[in-house]
């Protein structure tokens, strides 16, 4: 009876993959299309374990950022012919790759990639819910993934490419450069998302924004940025925070000026320097990016977001997130916070087994140590040595550093991202009126993230940075969810983004859903997931001990602000734009009163 059974189903199965095939290799057959304005976009049909969807790949969702456009926020793009063929994915952004340290991509990379499954769509068919991901890659590097997975619970899945690196991130701290294009960039796609997506049968009104790493602390960050508003309505953040060290760079006005005259650029003025670097190849400037290394890609953001000048028009970021959240100044929608068990194996697995440069690490701790942990331009001299007295003694004790390895992926782990996604996350549930979900991924399946991309030989430090993300959610090439707990797992995993993004309420299986966070106060209540038989709440008030790093945020804070004071401060515009002069005396008047007289008053 079973192999009657099985044997049936296995024809059935076999027919219908046969039949999609055949489908998809017709020459006679009719590719999707979709008219948006005035223009036809021509896709492509796409088939996977007998699963048909539709792609529509490398769309312009704004003007290539090149030649004058150069350093210029995003500009609108318009399609004038009456058919695109959307088959073939854009250009990534110019990067120097963590992954080989070579440099790859174009500047011409405003692309996005839109994924539907193949359904009957008729005037009756509800609109599709929609994930927006930002990929992740320290504002530096990074490759858009897709997931497949979550085409089979009928929603629409969007990807995009953004400016990176100094390309994407260079400020002169004035109205100039005022920096954060690549997050700007970000918000030119979510608009055009926002403004077409309903051509593709997606609902335009439930769009859940969701990112990895830097991509995650981008969607935090667009909560917090006024050019985003309204633009979605459920975030998604997976290992990365707004308040992780690296989420605001230091000094970026200064190293932009290094950079400039790496390349023979004046530095006096800052119109002179970005007319200067316009001149320049692409690929000189990424090309600068090593000279900003300690050791290896430490570290790995020397170029990110930053707060932009008061008076910039069209600022993303005008103040620290730290106080944003504080002050509730957020766009306040359902969210899903997550992070692994592992998180420092990013960057630790790629010297983990490197046991001269572990010596070089443990003998020259302090300075080392402090590129690792993202404290170098952060801390004053004197108490940068103090505080690396008191990190290695807080996890390793009284060990050397080669003897104490799984104590240095817990310390980097939590300096770089855990305490920051706890003590954001715990800030956002304290003044949200949306829920706010959590989870901790502990689940070690057949195949680890760390192996596969050949970063180290061993696995026993953890559940790897991105491990819950691009194993079980995404389609990383390369690796094929096997066996039955891993299939398990990304069901599951799955199953929770989807039912997120079509309710905003996470479903871990048919009876069971993650609580919210905010009715655990002072304590963060969180879903533990170890394996797809042990799921449970957990609760603590101290998430990736994030007491002991919260004094160094509010000290780094202070110390932000005051750098970001001094920078902008000795910048200087130059004559190549009069009515930018002219704004930019303007707005230090404003600030000058806003700052002087206003308190001025208040004293009276």
């Amino acid at each position: 009876m079973f192999y009657s059974i099985f044997y049936t189903h296995f024809i059935c199965l076999c027919f219908y993959t046969t039949s999609i095939i055949c489908f998809i290799n017709d020459p006679s057959y009719s590719p999707p299309k979709v008219s948006v304005g005035e223009t036809e976009i021509v896709g492509a049909f796409k088939a996977e374990s007998g699963f048909l969807y539709e792609t529509f790949l490398g769309i312009p969702y704004a003007e290539a950022p090149v030649g004058k456009l150069r350093f210029k926020e995003p500009q609108p793009f318009k399609m004038t012919d009456d058919q695109f063929s959307a088959t073939k994915y854009g250009n990534l952004c110019i990067q120097y790759s963590h992954m080989d340290y070579q440099i790859h991509g174009s500047e011409d990379c405003l692309y996005l990639n839109i994924f539907r499954p193949h359904i009957n769509i008729n005037s009756s068919t509800p609109p599709l819910d929609v994930i927006v991901y930002i990929h992740g890659g320290a504002f530096m590097f990074g490759v858009p993934a897709h997931s497949i997975k979550l085409l089979r619970r009928n929603l629409i899945f969007v990807n995009f490419t953004y400016r990176l690196g100094p390309i994407g991130f260079m400020s002169t701290g004035d109205g100039v450069l005022p920096g954060n294009l690549g997050l700007k960039d970000q918000v030119a796609a979510l608009k055009w998302v926002h403004d077409n997506i309903h051509y593709f049968h997606g609902n335009p009104c439930s769009v859940a924004l969701s990112g990895l790493s830097a991509g995650a602390a981008s969607v935090q960050l667009h909560m917090m940025s006024p050019l985003s508003k309204n633009l979605f309505s459920g975030a998604i953040m997976s290992s990365g925070s707004a308040l992780n060290p690296w989420a605001l760079a230091k000094h970026v006005v200064r190293k932009t000026r290094r950079l400039a005259a790496a390349l023979n650029c004046t530095t006096d003025h800052s119109c002179d320097m970005t007319q200067c670097l316009r001149t320049k190849q692409a690929e000189q400037i990424v090309a600068q990016v090593p000279t900003f290394m300690k050791f290896l890609y430490v570290p790995f953001s020397p170029f990110g977001p930053v707060i932009e000048s008061p008076i910039s028009l069209g600022a993303f970021l005008t103040g620290h997130p730290y106080d944003l959240l504080k002050a509730g100044q957020v766009t306040e929608v359902p969210v899903i916070i997550g992070m692994v068990t592992g998180e420092g194996l990013y960057p630790v697995a790629e010297f983990i087994d490197n046991q001269k440069l572990l010596q070089q690490l443990d003998s020259d701790w302090t300075d080392m140590a402090s590129y690792l942990l993202d404290f170098h331009y952060t801390l004053d001299e004197n108490s940068l040595e103090q505080s690396m007295r008191d990190i290695r003694e807080e996890y390793l004790h009284q060990q050397s550093v080669p003897n104490a390895l799984h104590g240095l992926v817990q310390m980097v782990g939590d300096r770089l991202f855990g305490s920051g996604i706890a003590e954001g996350a715990h800030m956002y549930a304290s003044v949200s009126n949306s829920p706010v979900y959590i989870y901790r991924f502990g689940y070690s399946g057949s195949k680890s993230l760390v192996k596969l991309l050949n970063m180290s030989k061993s696995d026993e430090y953890g559940v790897s940075h991105g491990s819950d993300c691009l194993l079980y959610i995404h389609d990383l090439h390369g690796f094929k969810v096997e066996s039955k707990d891993d299939l398990n797992m990304s069901e599951m995993m799955v199953k929770m983004w989807g039912k997120f993004a079509s309710n905003r309420v996470p479903q871990i299986d048919r009876l069971r859903f993650m609580t919210d966070a905010r009715h655990s106060l002072p304590k963060l209540e969180f879903t533990e997931i170890e394996s797809p038989s042990r799921i449970y709440v957990n609760n603590t008030d101290n998430m990736s001990n994030m007491l002991f790093w919260r004094k160094f945020l509010l000290k780094e804070k202070q110390i932000y602000k005051e750098v970001l004071i001094t920078d902008s401060s000795s910048s200087s515009i130059g004559e190549c734009n009069y009515f930018l002069a002219v704004m930019y005396l303007f707005g230090l008047l404003f600030v000058f009163k806003r700052f002087f007289f206003d308190r001025l008053s208040v004293r009276r």
